[in-house]
């Protein structure tokens, strides 16, 4: 679809190439889209020796939890960056909720290998390791008192290799939603998202009908991002909500339609994608590697 022919179109296009970019983040970075129908993040069931060695905490369906942070909270603890060590722990990290008031800030992180799981700071991630702090680019673990550092680098590098295994594997299935996709259609078609290329043979897809693509979304262009609508269940169902904007990608501001436009294949070119959601005075970031 060309801008200059279809002009009125563009900010239902870029609104909901960059939405559908989130839910992939997502879907790949372990949030499946389970939680859409069921209140509750189902995991797989360790195994006896694992359940025996590590008490994991419960996981709890991500829009029961506050990710961004408790608005109650005001007097606020100041929080003195550490310099630590890379940590030698087998984990990765997913995503990342940096609240206001650094105590109530949060983590995705995964046992390699494993599904991620919801962490605030103080939560027991691994054995006896911690989480202490939490950053846009990382996260601090208090590894039985020392200090270790876990960051979004691992994480790419391990994502990297996965995708390039499952391009191989699977790369060869492709949803085929119909084009004038409900609403039921269109989550059930993105649940089966699994690999890049299945996703931009989606968008695609989706894109043929932009304005049914909006209503789907539930999103609304502004100058300075993309807002979520109370019409956006889907998106509510993973945590968010109305009001929840869609601010930056790579660095870049959104809400510029045309500008928008002309980043999103350099985006994609860079290998990742880190996507900043803001919700009044917090930010959660999540980090994705195609």
């Amino acid at each position: 679809m060309h801008w200059t022919e279809h002009k009125a179109f563009q900010p239902s296009i870029t609104a909901a190439k960059w939405v559908l970019s989130v839910c992939v983040s997502y879907q790949l970075a372990v949030l499946t889209w389970l939680i859409i129908d069921q209140p509750v993040v189902v995991l797989p069931e360790a195994s006896q020796g694992q359940a025996d060695m590590v008490a994991m905490p419960q996981s709890y369906g991500l829009a029961q939890r506050d990710i961004f942070g408790s608005a109650a909270q005001t007097a606020l603890i100041p929080q003195q960056e550490i310099d630590a060590p890379k940590t030698r722990l087998r984990l990765l990290l997913m995503g990342v909720f940096v609240a206001t008031d650094k105590t109530q800030s949060s983590a995705i992180i995964a046992e390699q290998g494993r599904d991620g799981k919801f962490f605030k700071v103080g939560d027991r991630v691994q054995g006896r390791a911690l989480l202490s702090q939490v950053y846009e680019d990382k996260v601090i673990l208090d590894n039985s008192g020392k200090f270790e550092t876990l960051t979004f680098a691992e994480t790419k590098k391990a994502l990297q290799g996965i995708t390039a295994n499952t391009r191989k594997i699977g790369s060869a299935s492709q949803p085929r939603p119909s084009s004038r996709s409900n609403k039921k259609e269109f989550k059930q078609a993105l649940r089966g998202v699994r690999t890049a290329e299945q996703f931009v043979g989606f968008a695609k897809q989706q894109l043929e009908d932009p304005q049914q693509a909006m209503e789907n979304l539930g999103l609304q262009a502004t100058g300075d991002g993309y807002v979520l609508t109370p019409s956006s269940t889907m998106l509510m169902s993973i945590g968010m909500k109305p009001g929840d904007k869609l601010i930056s990608v790579n660095g870049y501001q959104l809400g510029n339609p045309e500008q928008d436009k002309s980043i999103i294949d350099e985006v994609y070119a860079s290998g990742s994608a880190r996507i900043v959601i803001e919700r009044g005075s917090r930010r959660m970031t999540i980090n994705h590697a195609f």
